[in-house]
């Protein structure tokens, strides 16, 4: 019969060793027909069949969550270290503000116009602008620092920047309100998520008084949560407690205090010695208030670094905060630092060293 011969050449032994070859070269998986067998003119054709098994799928699915978990983290820290560069150059901004500003007039601004007096019961007296609005002009904000004093004179022709007399505060005058609301990126860090405080927004960071042979700290604040004043998360350096008139206390004063400017000369301790600017939250994890830029001033270091209250210099960034010194450089300073040589790093005239820090 015409043919009989090839077919005897792929009869079942020779097909059944064929298979077998093609299972050995991986070419055929037991019990999965990839291939289908047909014999056309004496020869044997294998046809590819594509696709995928379950279990394969399942294993490319477990490989690329485990290069994603793999790469998550590195990505969150490239994203964070973008942020605290960012963060570094605002410090630095303002740093370089407070020179400009003292090239101008001879010293630095004033930590805040509180009271001139230290009692508690003067709490509110005063214009209570902090150190924040006067850099204004030499951030490029202008505009809001004119209209910050244009109803000076219905408020008996007193500056909201007079440091030697007292006047209204400024969330008594109109415009100076209308203005403290603005939100200026320069004051802002990128890494805080911008939590509503529990309590409210902070207007009146600091008045020192002396009790008992103790300084004070105190925070006045607007309670409703919904104000949307211009926050901050850069505070002014205060020194231990600033100036309270106080001995013990004011050897430790800052750069920043209540209605005393400061000048170069004053920092005795070396310019790259001393802080001026650092980074605040309001307490964690949940702030318990937000920072106007316009009431806020400066802040103490006597309580140390490490700590969560909204009396302390904190920061999102892990492993510390950082802080603008008076020459302009920026540093990370750790949380694990001494409270003694975390104090010594605020005082202007201390005389005390810091080896390694900043």
């Amino acid at each position: 019969m015409p043919g009989s011969e090839d077919r005897d050449l792929v009869g079942p032994a020779a097909r059944w060793w064929l298979l077998c070859a093609l299972r050995r070269s991986g070419a055929v998986t037991r019990g999965v027909p990839f291939f289908r067998r047909s014999v056309s003119g004496g020869r044997v054709m294998a046809e590819r069949r594509c696709g995928f098994t379950l279990v394969e799928l399942l294993v490319v699915i477990a490989i690329i969550g485990i290069l994603i978990a793999l790469l998550l983290p590195a990505v969150q820290a490239a994203r964070e270290a973008a942020r605290r560069s960012e963060c570094s150059n605002k410090l630095k901004q303002l740093a370089l503000a407070a020179q400009n500003f003292c090239d101008v007039h001879k010293c630095f601004p004033p930590g805040y116009l509180g009271a001139k007096s230290h009692h508690p019961s003067h709490l509110f007296r005063g214009q209570h602008t902090g150190v924040l609005a006067f850099l204004l002009p030499y951030i490029e904000q202008n505009t809001i620092y004119d209209r910050l004093d244009s109803d000076v004179q219905n408020h008996s022709g007193i500056s909201l920047f007079d440091v030697r007399r007292e006047g209204a505060p400024w969330w008594r005058r109109g415009e100076a309100w209308d203005m403290a609301h603005k939100e200026i990126d320069t004051f802002n860090c990128p890494s805080d998520p911008r939590q509503r405080p529990k309590k409210g927004i902070g207007a009146v960071l600091i008045t020192y008084y002396r009790g008992s042979g103790l300084a004070t700290l105190t925070i006045g604040y607007f309670p409703d949560p919904g104000l949307q004043l211009g926050r901050t998360n850069y505070l002014g350096v205060a020194g231990g407690m600033g100036r309270i008139g106080y001995t013990p206390w004011d050897r430790w004063e800052g750069v920043f205090v209540k209605r005393m400017p400061h000048a170069f000369r004053d920092i005795r301790d070396g310019s790259s010695n001393t802080m001026m600017f650092g980074e605040v939250l309001g307490g964690r994890p949940q702030p318990s208030f937000l920072y106007s830029w316009m009431g806020c001033g400066a802040m103490p270091t006597a309580w140390g670094l490490g700590h969560k209250g909204w009396w302390h210099f904190d920061s999102y960034h892990p492993g510390g905060v950082q802080f603008a010194f008076s020459d302009g450089s920026v540093h990370m300073i750790s949380e694990t630092i001494e409270r003694r040589v975390f104090i010594y790093l605020s005082g202007i005239r201390d005389g005390r060293t810091t080896p390694g820090y900043p």
